[in-house]
């Protein structure tokens, strides 16, 4: 959603936008044009569950959301900027990279640039 630039501050990605709500919170809003790897656009559904999976809270504000952590050790917006957006699709997972899954099984995966 946000990576941290050579400055160490956070830079939308697959946010429009993002504000800090509370030393461990983060109200984000995704990019109207994000979309997985096969061309399905990105929800905040697909952003609130890959978030509860990295152990981060996350409330649905509308077209937003407030993620929040327990851990006060590290920034929130660097946890956010280590946490990949995916969904998943058939047996397997989609991200929102430039990559797309042409076969995989058990012991690999053969990945096709878009």
């Amino acid at each position: 959603m946000v990576r941290l630039g050579p400055d160490g501050v956070a830079v939308p990605v697959l946010a429009s936008r993002f504000e800090i709500a509370a030393p461990n919170a983060v109200r984000v809003w995704m990019r109207n044009d994000a979309h997985f790897s096969d061309g399905a656009p990105l929800t905040v559904d697909d952003v609130a569950a890959s978030l509860l999976e990295n152990h981060l809270r996350v409330v649905k504000e509308g077209s937003a959301v407030l993620v929040s952590s327990d851990d006060r050790s590290l920034p929130i917006d660097l946890l956010i900027s280590r946490t990949f957006v995916f969904r998943r699709s058939g047996a397997g997972f989609l991200g929102t990279g430039p990559f797309v899954p042409i076969e995989q099984d058990a012991a690999h995966i053969r990945l096709e640039r878009r």
